[in-house]
């Protein structure tokens, strides 16, 4: 393995996930729950706990076709470990200005739209992390991981049902895709779509084969999303 190859291991993936950060978990305190039981109320704080489980298994889970040669052929070397060894520091803010000098150079390289995104998501510039994935959409309209996170940011700002139209468009492109699945499972939670987050979490499980722990965590969690539907059935729409 070179150098750089170490180095991306810490490289922020150009794909993120809802789950990364818990100020965006919709927890299962706020979901409305019809007749609430005592067994119930017991589920949701359950249910809560599994959430945040798979948010910290989740941040392990990188899509490699994204954050390793992809990374360094669009950025470069000395650049990829750079932004590598602030992004493990979580010195956002700082990742700005070097990927902001990449896109002077090169205003067409989507990968380094996506990533000056992420950071500016992490420093909470929503409006101006949405404008960046934009973009990186126009510039290559086959990119399932601008419209992966594009859903993020929308999501971040409460519009779910955009968000959820973000993800199917990035598993259109790429089927299985596992950011995408998790996080549409999700904002479908958000919504109270019971069935449809199941499906999404299913999908997850048939597509990923590697993430063990994850695994166990989201069948933990799908035990406690088909209490909520026997209380709160919605057909929702098919997955």
């Amino acid at each position: 393995m070179s150098r750089v190859h170490e180095k991306l291991k810490d490289l922020p993936s150009d794909s993120e996930s809802l789950v990364n950060s818990t100020a965006t978990i919709p927890t299962t305190s706020k979901i409305r729950k019809p007749r609430q039981s005592r067994t119930l109320f017991i589920a949701s704080l359950l249910g809560l706990a599994v959430l945040l489980l798979i948010a910290s298994l989740l941040r392990r889970h990188r899509d490699t076709q994204n954050s390793t040669d992809h990374n360094e052929a669009a950025l470069g070397a000395d650049i990829t470990a750079k932004v590598a060894s602030l992004a493990q520091s979580k010195r956002w803010a700082e990742i700005v200005p070097i990927l902001e000098d990449v896109i002077k150079t090169d205003s067409q390289n989507d990968n380094a739209l996506i990533l000056l995104a992420l950071a500016q998501k992490k420093n909470s510039h929503l409006d101006i992390a949405k404008s960046l994935l934009e973009k990186a959409i126009e510039i290559s309209p086959q990119n399932f991981v601008a419209y992966n996170n594009l859903g993020l940011v929308l999501a971040a700002q409460g519009s779910w049902a955009p968000a959820i139209e973000l993800y199917k468009k990035a598993l259109e492109i790429h089927p299985g895709y596992p950011e995408a699945l998790i996080n549409s499972a999700l904002a479908y939670e958000a919504v109270q779509m019971w069935s449809d987050a199941i499906s999404r979490y299913q999908s997850f499980l048939k597509f990923d084969t590697q993430n063990r722990e994850l695994h166990e965590a989201i069948k933990l969690r799908l035990r406690r999303l088909h209490t909520f539907q026997s209380y709160s059935p919605h057909q929702g729409e098919s997955a």
